[in-house]
């Protein structure tokens, strides 16, 4: 966790900063103390002692409020950020007030609808008079269950959209260098931030910039930003943290191996990035809780990724002999009677995802480019209902997105390819074994 003045969060290491006068930051990392002491059911956090506490947990565990004291000029305006996610048991929200004065609510969210989906909320106001300021937070009586937070800050108005780092980053630089064992470097875009070896800083500066570039085709293919900054970590073979990855939200795990083959290909083959924008991809993902698809949902979605960013020639030469792969595959399933011909050959998850892969590939032949950005935007119109899907509904579900696409049965189209609808796993379920 970090007690950030906002000039550090600007690329600034190590340079100096009058947190009265830039504002702070509360972000949680895998080094935060997030279970502060409770007393008369309050969490205090006071900005600058102890930087590595975070007020994680809200309306469980006896907490009812939380305090956070810091200090800022008397009557300045300021903006509060929020980065949250409800409970499971009904819908939730939470004020805050700002020197006693309310600030305003949160929107106020259906939880079991979406399930640990997180949210970014701002509220903005008047700091009292004097140096001494308490922001605080807590809910309306009838909006009790249980809330997280990742995230906090307090800035000057007009400042950049609040995007903190995954809670399963190291969070900084230092804490980067702690697991790595070594010095470190971080680079930061606006929308992620790679930690590597110092040995290798001009890669890492590199691979930041070609990532946000890729980041900004991500985001335009899903229609929304992620909600947290990506943490792009590259450690050395044998380095628990470097297993090759997502965890949480948004922070991605990657051997030296990545990076080196980044700073050997850069732009000149897909194999240069393809490692990191998979896991990206993967990320963007889960904004909509595309599961189901085991790996051929983000495999899709990269190819229209990197065909936006490499030439026609460069992404055809990386993917011809994969959707020969996913043909050959295809036409094995069928000749053995819509079952796995070879286990040894076709592991289960193997088999399932360049199955969809060639139904997905299929269906954006057909379709065309906008095949996933009308695909995205259809979910947020149907308000992301794969949230609240059991796993038999959810290949169900995305034949009623392609149907509102093609317009026409596209429930029809999955049967006759082989997919068996409401059932998981949906191939073979009768004879499928682990």
């Amino acid at each position: 966790m970090r007690h950030f003045p906002l000039l550090l969060l600007l690329g600034c290491l190590g340079a100096a900063a009058d947190a009265r006068a830039q504002g702070w930051e509360l972000a949680r990392d895998i080094g935060s103390k997030d279970r502060p002491p409770v007393v008369d059911g309050v969490v205090t956090v006071e900005i600058g002692k102890d930087p590595a506490v975070f007020p994680r947990y809200f309306n469980e565990l006896d907490i009812s409020a939380i305090r956070i004291e810091f200090e800022d000029e008397g009557g300045a305006r300021r903006e509060v950020s929020f980065v949250w996610t409800g409970g499971s048991e009904g819908k939730d929200r939470f004020e805050a007030t700002l020197d006693g004065t309310k600030l305003g609510m949160s929107r106020e969210v259906d939880s079991p609808a979406r399930p640990r989906a997180f949210y970014l909320d701002k509220l903005d106001g008047k700091l009292g008079p004097g140096k001494r300021h308490v922001l605080e937070l807590r809910s309306p009586e009838e909006n009790r269950s249980a809330i997280q937070f990742s995230g906090i800050r307090l800035a000057k108005p007009g400042a950049a959209k609040f995007m903190p780092l995954c809670y399963e980053s190291v969070g900084t630089l230092a804490g980067y260098e702690e697991k790595l064992g070594a010095k470190g470097v971080r680079c930061d875009e606006a929308h992620l931030t790679v930690f590597a070896p110092a040995t290798h800083a001009k890669g890492a500066h590199e691979l930041a910039q070609a990532l946000e570039k890729a980041y900004g085709v991500m985001a335009e293919i899903h229609g929304e930003d992620m909600v947290f900054r990506f943490s792009i970590e590259n450690y050395p073979e044998g380095n628990e943290r470097g297993y090759g990855g997502i965890w949480g939200a948004a922070t991605i795990g990657y051997r030296m191996e990545a990076l080196e083959r980044f700073e050997k290909l850069k732009w000149t083959e897909v194999r240069g990035v393809i490692g990191y924008t998979e896991e990206m991809c993967h990320g963007f993902k889960d904004l909509f809780r595309c599961n189901g698809t085991y790996e051929s949902m983000r495999v899709a979605v990269q190819e229209e990724v990197l065909r936006r960013l490499f030439s026609a020639k460069e992404a055809d030469a990386y993917y011809k002999p994969i959707y020969d792969l996913w043909n050959t595959t295809y036409r094995d399933w069928r000749a053995a009677g819509n079952r796995n011909p070879d286990p040894e050959k076709y592991p289960w998850g193997v088999l399932y995802t360049r199955l969809l892969n060639k139904l997905f590939m299929d269906l954006r032949n057909a379709y065309g480019a906008k095949l996933w950005p009308d695909f995205f935007a259809e979910l947020r119109r149907r308000n992301y209902p794969l949230f609240a899907a059991k796993p038999p509904e959810r290949l169900g579900i995305y034949a009623d997105v392609f149907t509102a696409l093609f317009k026409k049965d596209m429930r029809k189209h999955f049967t006759e390819f082989g997919i068996e609808l409401d059932k998981d796993p949906p191939w073979g379920s009768d004879t499928y074994k682990k």
